[in-house]
Parts: structure tokens; sequence; C-alpha cells
């Protein structure tokens, strides 16, 4: 009787159907776009992803939460299920890590061809290398588009997106605590092998 006073909304309420695997997606991702950056920060675990307490790490967390906050955009593809599963794919429009990345090594390769790469000592090149890669990060505007399969699952209740690592990838790119570290250990062998070469070069 309580159903029929309302007009059947309790019924469609409780329809595990009521919102389509698409629209679970769209629900989703919408919810995220309307998130600040601290918001973000919680809800994709970003705070897990760069876990350093230091200043540098959360520089760095903060210049790529504003950078998905000004990026990111979703538009479902297409959509198939079979009642139970379903997959759902879907582009991902997030900044460019590419083109970060490539601002980034220029800048780097450009300073450590210089004298002061060799004054500043380890310490200070690493300290160099997270400044360029902080100021890549927040100068960039270059975004890239990634086609993702999501799947969902009706557990009776309703749709259930379920965790996928493809998520944070077309988000964040392959960003991590230990970028600047490893890119530039990788510049400096890099630089040092070119100097080997140049080294053993004969005069002519």
């Amino acid at each position: 009787m309580n159903n029929q006073l309302v007009g059947g909304f309790i019924t469609s309420a409780a329809n595990p159907y009521l919102l389509t695997p698409a629209d679970t997606v769209d629900v989703y991702f919408n919810a995220l776009k309307n998130m600040d950056a601290s918001q973000l920060s919680v809800y994709l675990g970003l705070n897990a992803l760069f876990s350093g307490s230091d200043e540098n790490s959360q520089a760095l967390a903060n210049a790529l939460l504003q950078q998905v906050h000004a990026c990111f955009s979703h538009r479902v593809v297409s959509s198939q299920d079979n009642g139970a599963n379903a997959r759902v794919d879907t582009e991902i429009t997030s900044f460019s890590y590419d083109a970060i990345v490539s601002a980034y090594n220029k800048k780097l390769d450009e300073y450590l061809s210089t004298t002061d790469a060799l004054i500043d000592g380890p310490a200070g090149r690493l300290t160099k290398s997270n400044e360029f890669l902080l100021s890549c990060i927040s100068a960039n505007d270059a975004t890239q588009v990634q086609t993702i399969a999501l799947t969902l699952i009706n557990d009776g209740v309703s749709w259930k997106l379920q965790s996928s690592s493809q998520i944070g990838t077309a988000l964040f790119g392959e960003f991590n605590a230990d970028t600047a570290a490893s890119s530039l250990s990788n510049a400096e062998r890099e630089s040092s092998g070119r100097s080997n070469v140049s080294a053993e070069q004969p005069n002519e």
C-alpha cells in the first residue's frame, strides 16, 4: 500500500538496474570532476602514491592534483552487459604525462651539460631535478586521451565499479615518488656514456 501511495518509488529505488553500467560510470567520474584538489587527493589515494612527508613530495603531489583537476574529463564510448557483469569502454582525458616528461628531460639534460651540475654534487643535482619536474608539471597545458575498459558487477543492489589501476594510470601517468630520482640517475648515466664516447674519439 505504501509503495502504491508513492507511485512505485520504493520499488523503483530498489531496482538494482535503475542505473545502467554507463550511468554508473558517469556518476563516478562526474563525482571526481566536482571534487576539489584536497578531496581528489583522499579519494584517489594520491597520498599513498607520494607517501613522503617532505616538502618536495607534497609539492609534486599538489601540482599533479591541480593538473588533474584542470584537465580531467571523460566520455563513455561503449557499454555491454549480461545482467551480472558489464564492460564500459571510457575515454579519459587528463594531463599529458609524455609532454611533461619530455620538457623535464630537456631541462635536465641541459643542466647536466653545465659545470654547475658538477659543482652542485649529487644532493644539489637531485634538488635541481625536483625543481625542474615541479616547474614542468605546473607549466603544462598539454592533455592526452586514453581509452580504458572498466569492469562493473551487479551485486543485486546496484552496479559496482571494480577497482582498476587503469584509472590511476590514465589520470596520473607513470608518476611516483621516485620519478625525479630515477630520471636523474638515467640522465647521469647517459651523460656519462656520451662523455666517455667523446673522450675515446681519436684526435684528427
